[in-house]
């Protein structure tokens, strides 16, 4: 058998292959009835051999794999999809609104610093000044990732005293926050950026904006005719996104865009070109298609205390929304059908759901088709076990 590196790629040893060769020399060096037992002399220093030309093997097909996206790991992986200007998604941080009771006219400074029960702090992104005995500020996570999320009602400590304060909360979740994108993440945004080839595509300008940070789905839709259709001007695509911020998209949109095509949209941002230009770049909001789910499941002794909170959580990780806890899932994409026995299958997936009795999507059982520059969302709300 050949190993090594060969026109079929890479093939290393593995441990039994080192030491069934390292056993064959040492009883050519020593005859045939050397005991190689692995409580011998000569049997246990042929095993500490082995394993470590093993590793060496390991670690030589490891540095052959680093060149291949659906091989490498970690930073690695990093790099090489960077080759195809595919930068890993940092970790994100999570924002929300609290609302603050106190004496009228009570100044809280920006940065002041506010936390729930668990400890994830958030610091206050402007001055407020607490109007009619009650008032709502803007605050961020001061650690990015998915446990800066923190449900509704639950940040309520005041970690920078403020005198005419007397009670803070967040009457909606506090949510946006998510870990640092996956290897498995990664390679799938980078398996849809082959489709660009850094071109001015439908595909490459998707690609870009979906490489924003937060945003969850894009589809493009261009009209190569010489009259207008659907409101799109001749020669021109619409960029119809969920999540994101206006100014990142925008750049996006305009580093792919070809020259001399219009980018069309209901929002419009102004970017400058290298020349000091004025470009006028646009794009529009996906239309959220928004579900009330209701599931009726019949259960056995599996089922674990916190089984509806599981089911829900699997319901808005399928279809797109926010969860209980502020983690935001990006679900299905923009124009991607609701299909009710898919729904029916991830219900049944959470340990002790012995049967789903009904399940309605808007109080209708059945698919739910969803337009081209539409995409479905729900959120905890909206989703109700019993």
């Amino acid at each position: 058998m050949s190993f090594g590196l060969s026109r079929n790629g890479f093939k290393r040893k593995r441990y039994a292959d080192v030491f069934s060769e390292s056993e064959r020399r040492a009883k050519e060096m020593f005859g045939e009835d050397i005991n190689t037992a692995a409580w011998t002399p000569v049997g246990i220093i042929l095993r500490i051999h082995s394993f470590t030309v093993a590793q060496l093997w390991q670690e030589t097909e490891n540095s052959y794999n680093s060149g291949f996206v659906h091989k490498s790991e970690g930073k690695t992986l990093s790099g090489v999809a960077m080759n195809q200007l595919v930068r890993r998604r940092p970790a994100e941080f999570a924002s929300g609104v609290l609302n603050f009771t106190g004496d009228e006219g009570t100044e809280i400074p920006e940065g002041s610093l506010f936390s729930n029960d668990d400890g994830v702090t958030y610091r206050l992104a402007e001055r407020v000044v607490i109007s009619e005995d009650t008032t709502d500020g803007t605050v961020v996570a001061l650690e990015a990732g998915a446990l800066s999320n923190s449900p509704a009602n639950t940040v309520t400590e005041i970690d920078t005293p403020v005198a005419g304060l007397d009670e803070v909360t967040n009457l909606q979740a506090i949510a946006g926050g998510r870990d640092e994108e996956t290897d498995g993440e990664l390679r799938d945004r980078y398996d849809r950026s082959l489709t660009s080839g850094g071109s001015p595509t439908t595909n490459g300008i998707r690609a870009a904006v979906l490489s924003v940070e937060g945003v969850r789905t894009a589809t493009v839709i261009d009209n190569t005719t010489n009259e207008s259709v659907n409101g799109r001007p001749p020669k021109s695509f619409e960029t119809y996104v969920l999540g994101g911020e206006s100014e990142d998209i925008a750049r996006e949109i305009f580093r792919r865009r070809a020259a001399g095509i219009e980018a069309h949209g209901d929002e419009l941002v102004e970017i400058e070109d290298d020349s000091g230009n004025i470009v006028p770049i646009k794009f529009s909001r996906a239309e959220e298609v928004q579900l009330d789910i209701e599931v009726d499941i019949t259960v056995n002794n599996e089922y674990p205390s916190n089984g509806h909170e599981l089911v829900r959580s699997a319901i808005i990780e399928y279809i797109g929304g926010t969860d209980e806890d502020g983690n935001i899932y990006t679900g299905l994409q923009t124009g991607q059908d609701v299909v009710y026995s898919r729904l029916i299958s991830i219900v049944h997936r959470v340990p002790g759901v012995a049967s789903v009795d009904s399940l309605t999507l808007n109080g209708e059982s059945g698919n739910i088709s969803i337009d081209a520059i539409q995409v479905a969302q729900t959120n905890y709300e909206q989703v109700v076990v019993s």
